[in-house]
């Protein structure tokens, strides 16, 4: 089985006729408006970009913590760690979480729909999936992607090029062949708030009671997803009323945002994988490195515990921290992982420049 994991680099950088070539520190509004488009990276989750703004604007309880995540230099999931520890000793703080909540769905939904006008659809989720599923049915082989984003362009291109529509929260794992989980939750998900009904009123209506009154780690936040359209109206329209099933991200913490079933169905597949790739993946998830290292435990009849792996990312410097994290997760006498493959050029690089190395790490036996 073939694991590939998605991070936010997957995204940020997904069209192959507009690569990111601006520096990551450089302001938002003097950006091309193209750029203010592109799916941002964490530490750019609350730039000073017009879209971003606009969306700020319609939770307000969050723009007082804004200015701490711009600061020059600011780690934002640190310091949103920081915001999280503070909330113990601060009741207005859980608010303003909320509202953050509330803010990253909407903001990521209008950023995606923006650049869903840049790309019209030509995207290097589409390449690589054809790239995948080509070798899948050579192979007879099973694919089980992961990905950490919020975004829904993975699905969008899954439609086209496999097939594959997510009718309901168990299609992600119920595909002939394919399989997806979104541990860190998804912009077309909500989770049940018992209590409510919006029988008579919009789901969107209740946005602020939600942030003033209810906590996500409270039992009124259940654990019953359901997907949800952008006023974050249930589909289908069963009356409930949902909260947004996205996980805040934050250093050193791993807060899953997917329906227990979601988690279980994956720690099942984890022990047949054979070759992993990741793509704009830091590797930052103990929990989930965890996870892989402990499904190398479980020898499954035909598969060996070591598996390749193949990591793409932006720069030398970022593959460098993605296999600088992976490694304490390796084993020290018997690791788990082999390190095959390196592409550096980014997503982009990938299927433009790249894809040989990918089609040769495909191709290549289990070690």
């Amino acid at each position: 089985m073939l694991l590939v994991i998605f991070g936010a680099g997957a995204s940020y950088d997904s069209d192959p006729d507009h690569r990111p070539v601006f520096p990551l520190d450089a302001r938002a509004d003097s950006l091309p408006t193209i750029e203010q488009y592109r799916p941002p990276l964490a530490n750019r989750l609350f730039d000073n970009r017009q879209l971003f703004l606009a969306a700020m604007g319609l939770f307000p309880e969050c723009q007082p913590l804004i200015p701490r995540l711009r600061r020059p230099g600011i780690a934002v999931e640190q310091e949103l760690a920081t915001m999280q520890e503070e909330s113990d000793r601060y009741v207005e703080r859980h608010k303003q979480l909320a509202a953050i909540r509330y803010y990253i769905r909407r903001a990521i939904l209008d950023c995606q729909n923006q650049w869903r006008t840049v790309h019209q659809g030509i995207t290097n989720y589409a390449a690589f999936l054809d790239e995948i599923d080509r070798w899948r049915a050579e192979r007879n082989e099973q694919v089980c992607f992961v990905t950490f984003n919020y975004d829904t362009m993975l699905e969008e291109a899954m439609g086209p090029v496999l097939r594959l529509q997510v009718k309901d929260m168990e299609s992600y794992y119920s595909w002939q062949n394919y399989s997806l989980f979104k541990l860190h939750g998804s912009v077309d998900w909500g989770r049940v708030v018992d209590g409510f009904s919006s029988e008579n009123a919009q789901p969107s209506r209740f946005y602020q009671h939600l942030i003033d009154n209810v906590r996500p780690d409270t039992p009124a936040v259940t654990g019953r997803y359901q997907l949800c359209a952008p006023d974050m109206r249930p589909v289908p329209d069963n009356g409930v009323v949902l909260y947004p099933a996205l996980s805040i991200p934050v250093a050193k913490k791993d807060e899953f945002s997917c329906p227990p079933a979601h988690v279980a169905a994956l720690e099942g597949k984890l022990p047949m994988v054979t070759k992993m790739i990741t793509i704009g993946w830091r590797a930052t998830e103990a929990e989930f490195l965890a996870k892989i290292q402990l499904s190398r435990a479980v020898r499954t009849a035909g598969v060996r515990p070591v598996l390749s792996l193949l990591v793409v990312s932006g720069s030398k410097q970022g593959a460098e921290e993605t296999l600088k994290n992976v490694t304490p997760y390796r084993g020290a006498y018997d690791p788990y992982i082999k390190i095959d493959r390196e592409v550096s050029t980014g997503f982009s690089g990938l299927i433009t420049e790249d894809v040989a190395t990918l089609r040769d790490f495909l191709r290549m036996g289990a070690q």
